[in-house]
């Protein structure tokens, strides 16, 4: 399909890139991303990893697994990149609650989906370019951005904030509070891919911000019925929403707990 065919939203704006003016700009605006390194579980990371944030850019970090086979790792960790792009640009999150209880038991059930606007998998898939890559023993790790009209300054979100490698960030308990934004943190357990630890905690911040979105607009549905005869309650909470432009600003892993954190922005106009 040609990409000119496609029609991106109204909220997607990415920019026609000179790759020759380009590289002189990320060269200038990407200094500091290298300037002090941090240490992951015995590995020396650049910035980038726990701070995915490129100004005017939408950023994207893929980690895949090492493998033989020539080019697999860096494959898996182009399109993880790149799909984490699509999830901040697009989500539509479909997510149910019931509880059914009679006095002395309840039963309770609950699901979640989360998937993206496919019409922005070309745009992405054209628009994206690599900023810079990482080989480590166990992990190929890509970085990837997309031009897009950013809104937000990280040194002024991040405000108050500061990201000390080894101790808790501020922003786990305490998210910053900005008009017009909402901002949600998320929790990923360890699993044996780290990509699908990262993954889990944006999709938890993603649920995070939904969350907070619906109860200002009432889109939320709760139903409560009694059945007096039988003492029972059947309460039930759906949502149902699509969740555009919620950004990365920062990541961080508790490496005594692993546990990781992932903090979202996502602006409301």
């Amino acid at each position: 399909m040609n990409s000119k065919q496609v029609k991106p939203l109204k909220s997607l704006k990415p920019q026609n890139l000179n790759n020759k003016n380009s590289i002189k700009l990320l060269h200038i605006s990407l200094i500091f991303f290298w300037a002090s390194p941090f240490h992951l579980s015995g590995q020396v990371m650049p910035n980038w990893f726990n701070e995915p944030y490129l100004e005017d850019h939408v950023v994207g970090v893929g980690i895949s697994e090492r493998f033989r086979e020539a080019g697999k790792s860096s494959f898996i960790a182009k399109t993880r990149a790149k799909e984490q792009i699509y999830m901040q640009l697009g989500t539509k999150i479909v997510s149910g609650f019931a509880d059914v209880s009679n006095g002395v038991r309840s039963l309770t059930s609950s699901f979640d989906r989360i998937s993206i606007d496919s019409s922005l998998i070309e745009i992405v898939d054209d628009k994206s370019y690599v900023i810079d890559s990482l080989d480590t023993e166990s992990n190929f790790i890509v970085m990837m951005a997309m031009r897009f009209n950013h809104p937000s300054k990280i040194d002024v979100i991040l405000k108050g904030h500061p990201l000390n490698r080894e101790e808790k960030p501020k922003w786990i308990t305490t998210p910053p509070v900005k008009k017009g934004f909402i901002y949600g943190v998320g929790y990923g357990p360890s699993f044996k891919d780290m990509h699908n630890s990262w993954k889990r905690s944006f999709e938890e911040a993603l649920k995070e911000i939904a969350g907070q979105k619906i109860s200002t607009i009432s889109s939320m549905e709760k139903h409560t019925t009694k059945n007096f005869s039988h003492q029972t309650t059947w309460i039930e909470e759906s949502l149902d929403t699509d969740i555009r432009n919620s950004f990365i600003l920062a990541r961080w892993l508790d490496d005594k707990k692993k546990i990781y954190y992932t903090l979202v922005e996502h602006r409301t106009y």
